[in-house]
């Protein structure tokens, strides 16, 4: 397995991953990605941004947004603490392949990021996830990431905050 920037030629794939996980948080009642977002403008902002990674194995298996820009959503919690106020990588839209779901494909991109981090001299990375994703949130807290509270994001939703200082 390894990673790569996403290219113009592998937005369908990248598509089809949201369609899985958007179909996956509507079996399990999770309301995230129930709408329009992430769409291929996502996708697109994303790669011109150069932050959209995909994981490849023979195929591309999942993807992620790893971006070094300051989240706005991050900076006004509703409740909690980050653990500091360094600079951070902050993990977005990560989406796996159903078949390939607890694989370590998770765990994978968590390492991958922290490295791209350390490539950057950057030694926190945040990251967010909805309430109810028992799964994403199991995969947060085995990568050694520390809840710190709630945020609010854009569409005014409550998301889990976490992260990882290294």
């Amino acid at each position: 397995m390894k990673i790569r920037k996403t290219k113009i030629e592998d937005i369908e794939k990248v598509l089809d991953l949201f369609n899985m996980a958007r179909f996956y948080f509507k079996e399990n009642n999770i309301n995230q990605w129930q709408g329009e977002y992430p769409n291929e403008i996502d996708i697109i902002e994303d790669i011109n941004s150069g932050i959209s990674y995909v994981v490849v194995d023979d195929d591309i298996v999942a993807t992620f947004v790893l971006s070094f820009e300051k989240d706005v959503n991050y900076d006004v919690l509703v409740e909690g603490k980050w653990l500091n106020e360094n600079p951070y990588g902050v993990l977005h839209r990560i989406a796996v392949k159903d078949n390939l779901k607890g694989k370590g494909i998770g765990s994978f991109i968590f390492n991958e990021s922290k490295n791209i981090c350390l490539e950057n001299n950057v030694f926190d990375i945040r990251v967010d996830t909805h309430d109810d994703n028992e799964s994403m949130k199991k995969l947060i807290l085995k990568n050694n990431f520390v809840y710190c509270g709630i945020t609010t994001v854009q569409d005014g939703s409550l998301r889990n905050i976490y992260q990882l200082s290294f």
